[in-house]
C-alpha cells in the first residue's frame, strides 16, 4: 500500500486484526493522529504480527499529534525510516502489551530521522514485551526530547547505534523496577549525547558497550552504572578506542545518607580497556556509594580521567555483617589521571589496586583516617588500602595508613609481595606513609623516587588506643633474591620517626 501526501488526523493502522501487511510512505507530509504498526481488537482472535511502516525518500515526513506504536499488540512488527524520511511523534512505543515482543525500529542512512518530543520506550509498559529493538545506522537520527526508556518494565531488549554520523541524542535510563537484562551498543562511530545516564535503574544486569574509534557517548550531566534498590550487575564497557564522557560518574550509586546502606545494590562494573579507549568524568568519579562490590577496571592502553576526586567506598561503612566484597579501582595497564584533587576512600573496605600502568593524582589519601592530631575516628573506618603490585603512581601529596596488605596489616609495599618494576615518585608536597615502606619484598626494580621538593615522612602508626605504635621502618629488598631495589632523592627529603 502506498500513501501520497495526506493532510488528515485520524489514526492509522498497519496491520489491524492483521498480519504481514506493508505500508509505505515514499513523498509528502503523512499527518496522523496516532499510528498503531500491530494493532489487534482482540488478541484471541487476531495475531498482529509481522506488519511493517516503511517511510522513505527525502521530503517524506510522518507525522503524528499522539503517540507512535511499533507493535501495540503482536510480535515482530517494524518501523523502517530510510534514505532521507523522518518521522515525528509525541512519544513512541517499542512493544506495548504483554504479548508484545520484538518488535523493531530502523532508522537508516544520512538525514533519516526519528524525533520523539517527550518518551522512547524500547519495552513498553506489559512484563512480557521483550526482545524489542532500536537500530539507528549508517547516518541515521534519533532525537528524545525527554529520555530514551530501555527495558523499564520488561526484560531483553535493546539498543543500537552504528555507523559514522549516526545519532541517538536522548537522556538514557536502561531498566526500571521490573526491567532487567537490557542492553545497547555504541559502536563503528555511533554516537548518544544526552544530559544523563543510567545504566541500571532500579534494575540488574544491564550493559552498555561502547566500541571503537570515533564510538562516543556523551552526558553533560551524571552517569550511573547500577542505580539505588535493585541496582546489581550492570555494566559499562569502553573499548578498542571509544569514548564516554560525563559530569559525575558514580559505579554503584546508593543513597547519599552516610546511614543508610541498600543491600540491593553491588557488583556493578566499568571496563575501560584498548589504546586510546578513554573515560572522562569531568566532576567526582565514585565507586561504590553506599553500596557494595562495585569495580573499575583499566587494561590494556586505556585511559580514565577524573576531573575532581575519585572516591572508592564512598559512605558505606561496611559494618553490618555483609558477605559482600569491598569496592576496587584496578589498574592494570593505562593510565588514572586525578591531577585536580584525591583518589581518596570513605567509610569501608575499599582497595586501590595497580597492577601497571601509571597513576597520576594530586593527592592520595588512604586512610582509616587518620586526623592530623594522629587519631584513628571514627573507629568503624576500616579496611581502606592501596596494593602496589607494579607500574608507576605519581603523587602530589600522600597520606597512607593501610588497614590491610599482603604479610601484615601494617606496611605499604612498592612492588608488593613479589612485583618487580614499580616506582612511587613523591612529586613535591608532602607525604606521611603511616605504615613501614617496604620498596621490593621478593621482587627487583622496584623503587622510591622523591623529586621537586618532596617531603617524605615516615611515621608511627596510632594503636587501638590512639598512642604511638612503635617505630615505622622503611625496608629496601626484604627478601633473599630481591634486586635492584632503590630509594633515590634527586630534590626532597625523607624523615623517618622512631624508625630505621
Amino acid at each position: 500500500m502506498i500513501f501520497s501526501a495526506t493532510s488528515r488526523a485520524q489514526d492509522l493502522y498497519v496491520g489491524s486484526n492483521a498480519a504481514n501487511v506493508t505500508t509505505n510512505f515514499t513523498s509528502g507530509t503523512n499527518l496522523f493522529g496516532i499510528t498503531y504498526i500491530g494493532y489487534s481488537t482482540n488478541v484471541n482472535l487476531f495475531d498482529p504480527t509481522n506488519n511493517l511502516l516503511n517511510v522513505s525518500g527525502a521530503g517524506t515526513l510522518l507525522t503524528n499529534t499522539n503517540n507512535l506504536y511499533v507493535g501495540y499488540y503482536g510480535t515482530g512488527n517494524r518501523l523502517v525510516v530510510s534514505n532521507g524520511g523522518q518521522v515525528y511523534c509525541q512519544n513512541g512505543v517499542l512493544g506495548w502489551i504483554d504479548d508484545a515482543s520484538n518488535n523493531s525500529a530502523l532508522v537508516t542512512g544520512t538525514n533519516s530521522k526519528w524525533t520523539v518530543g517527550a518518551i522512547l520506550y524500547v519495552g513498553g509498559d506489559g512484563v512480557g514485551a521483550k526482545g524489542n529493538s532500536l537500530v539507528v545506522s549508517n547516518g541515521g537520527q534519533v532525537v528524545v526530547g525527554g529520555y530514551l526508556a530501555l527495558g523499564w518494565f520488561n526484560n531483553s531488549n535493546s539498543g543500537l547505534v552504528t555507523g559514522s554520523g549516526s545519532l541517538l541524542q536522548a537522556n538514557v535510563s536502561i531498566g526500571g523496577w521490573v526491567g532487567h537484562n537490557s542492553s545497547l551498543v555504541v559502536s563503528n562511530g555511533g554516537r548518544i549525547s544526552g544530559g544523563y545516564g543510567y545504566i541500571g535503574n532500579y534494575s540488574s544486569n544491564n550493559t552498555v558497550l561502547v566500541t571503537g574509534t570515533n564510538s562516543v557517548w556523551t552526558n553533560s550531566g551524571n552517569l550511573y552504572v547500577g542505580y539505588d534498590s535493585l541496582g546489581k550487575g550492570n555494566r559499562l564497557v569502553i573499548s578498542n578506542g571509544a569514548t564516554v564522557a560525563n559530569g559525575q560518574g558514580i559505579v554503584g550509586g546508593g543513597a547519599i545518607s552516610t546511614n543508610t546502606q541498600l543491600a540491593g545494590i553491588f557488583n556493578n562494573s566499568v571496563l575501560v580497556t584498548g589504546t586510546n579507549s578513554l573515560w572522562i568524568s569531568s566532576a567526582n568519579l565514585v565507586v561504590g556509594r553506599n553500596s557494595d562490590g562495585n569495580s573499575l577496571t583499566l587494561a590494556d592502553g586505556a585511559s580514565v580521567v577524573v576531573g575532581t576526586n575519585l572516591t572508592i567506598n564512598q559512605y558505606y561503612r561496611n559494618t553490618n555483617g555483609s558477605s559482600q566484597a569491598g569496592s576496587l579501582v584496578l589498574v592494570q595497564s593505562g593510565r588514572l589521571s586525578v591531577t585536580n584533587g584525591q583518589i581518596n576512600f570513605g567509610a569501608g573496605l575499599g582497595t586501590l589496586q595497580v597492577d601497571g600502568g601509571t597513576v597520576e593524582v594530586k593527592e592520595l589519601r588512604a586512610t582509616t583516617p587518620i586526623t592530623p592530631s594522629a587519631q584513628i575516628l571514627p573507629a568503624e573506618r576500616v579496611g581502606s588500602f592501596v596494593l602496589f603490585n607494579g607500574g608507576t603512581i605519581i603523587s602530589g601529596s600522600t597520606t597512607i595508613s593501610n588497614q590491610s596488605g599482603l604479610s601484615d596489616n601494617r606496611s605499604f609495599y612498592i612492588g608488593g609481595n613479589s612485583g618487580s618494576g614499580a616506582t612511587f615518585i613523591a612529586n613535591g608536597g608532602t607525604h606521611s606513609f603511616w605504615a613501614n615502606v617496604a620498596v621490593g619484598d621478593a621482587g627487583s626494580s622496584n623503587s622510591l623516587v622523591i623529586t621537586n621538593g618532596a617531603e617524605v615522612f615516615l611515621r608511627p602508626r596510632p594503636d587501638s588506643n590512639h598512642g604511638p605504635s612503635g617505630g615505622t621502618n622503611l625496608v629496601i629488598g626484604v627478601a633473599a633474591g630481591a634486586s635492584n631495589n632503590s630509594v633515590s632523592i634527586s630534590s626532597g627529603r625523607l624523615v623517618m620517626t622512631n624508625g630505621t
